[in-house]
């Protein structure tokens, strides 16, 4: 995603207001919703095409789609978002006010990639035995990747420990390639 340092600032700003008003988690939980609603096309077209509006009609169609489904701060991110013609950063200050949550809530992110959507039990047995390791708060979002084939992988922070059969696999071909 290309954008400028707006994101850090905006993402930063809205954090400070919303641990004022004691309200990040639902603000979070609001950009989380905005930012996933960013991966539908149709819908990424359709609020990038409300910052062409005219200011007041801006504000009005905003109203009309979020008005008290979001927290009020969020709203007025929103709508100054497009009066600069900037809504298509929100998946960045969701990103920035994530990481801003988890440091100050010592959260662990971690991201789980797998082949295919795990099942259920699946998903709980792989919550259970990270939650064992880390030993703290955790933030666990799953992915898929069918390039996988078969497997995980585990990005904590910068690490990553990979399960996967696609690594395996290019893993035998260097060992096969080395002899």
């Amino acid at each position: 995603m290309n954008v400028n340092s707006s994101h850090l600032k905006y993402g930063k700003a809205l954090y400070r207001v919303a641990q004022e008003l004691k309200i990040e988690d639902k603000v979070l939980d609001d950009l989380e919703a905005l930012a996933k609603s960013f991966e539908n096309a149709e819908l990424k077209k359709l609020v990038n095409e409300v910052s062409y509006l005219e200011g007041s009609l801006q504000e009005k169609a905003l109203n009309a789609t979020f008005h008290g489904k979001v927290q009020s701060v969020t709203m007025n991110l929103l709508v100054m978002l497009a009066r600069a013609k900037k809504l298509f950063i929100v998946p960045a200050i969701t990103e920035v006010y994530r990481k801003m949550y988890h440091e100050m809530k010592d959260i662990k992110s971690v991201v789980v990639r797998s082949a295919r959507k795990l099942a259920p039990e699946e998903t709980q047995k792989l919550m259970k035995s990270l939650e064992d390791k880390m030993k703290k708060g955790l933030d666990v979002r799953f992915e898929e990747d069918p390039s996988l084939i078969g497997g995980v992988q585990i990005f904590e922070g910068s690490r990553l420990t990979d399960y996967s059969v696609k690594n395996y696999l290019e893993t035998l071909k260097k060992h096969l390639l080395s002899l």
